[in-house]
């Protein structure tokens, strides 16, 4: 069973906030540094998110995610983000 295309949003959204305290508006067209993460720690805080927040990652909605198969860079869509997540969550 893949994530919906609302639950990558979700996921990608709120771990975007928990990883770098972002509180503006979230467009998938936004870039990840236009949101926020603006360099590798960033990167990695949000990666880390994705794949362990029991809350809000790719674990709250029963699934797991390796964190390799994410690639992120600051020029990264956050639509992109969002896809990368649907296409490589897995359930266990």
């Amino acid at each position: 069973m893949t994530l919906t295309a609302l639950e990558g949003e979700e996921i990608i959204n709120a771990c975007i906030r928990s990883a770098v305290g972002w509180t503006g508006l979230i467009s998938g067209a936004n870039t990840l540094k236009q949101v926020g993460v603006k360099d590798d720690e960033g990167i990695n805080a949000l990666v880390d998110e994705i794949v362990t927040n029991a809350s809000v990652g790719v674990p709250s909605k029963e699934h797991e995610i390796k964190p390799d198969s994410l690639d992120l860079g600051t020029g990264t869509t956050v639509a992109a983000a969002q896809n990368q997540v649907i296409e490589n969550a897995f359930v266990p």
